[in-house]
């Protein structure tokens, strides 16, 4: 019987092949802009056109926003009425907030 030596892994020892790599993308020194497309420049009628146009435009947009905001809800008090309510609201809580103490401590009494 024989034994057979030096057929083990050896790491490294394969050839590697090279690996192929892309040039780095860089950016150049110097951006230009081509404008692809010229247009016929407007008449001073068209101008006047396309200006009443978007006049008109921004009209009808301000009516509607206008038309919108009457449909939200508005409040008719005037401002020292809004006042009075909201510090009575605030003195309203305030005891609600004091009387609701006073239940949970008087029933803890009972329970104990």
């Amino acid at each position: 019987m024989s034994i057979l030596t030096g057929f083990g892994l050896s790491i490294g020892s394969m050839k590697k092949k090279p690996v192929c790599q892309s040039p780095s993308i860089t950016c150049p020194t110097v951006l230009e802009l081509r404008q692809l497309l010229q247009y016929k420049p407007l008449s001073l009628e068209d101008r006047r056109v396309v200006t009443d146009v978007l006049q008109k435009y921004g009209k009808y947009v301000a009516e509607r926003l206008k038309k919108s905001d009457s449909l939200l809800p508005h409040d008719p008090r005037e401002e020292s009425e809004k006042l009075s309510a909201e510090a009575l609201n605030a003195k309203v809580h305030t005891q609600g907030h004091i009387a609701t103490l006073n239940t949970k401590r008087s029933c803890k009494c009972l329970i104990t």
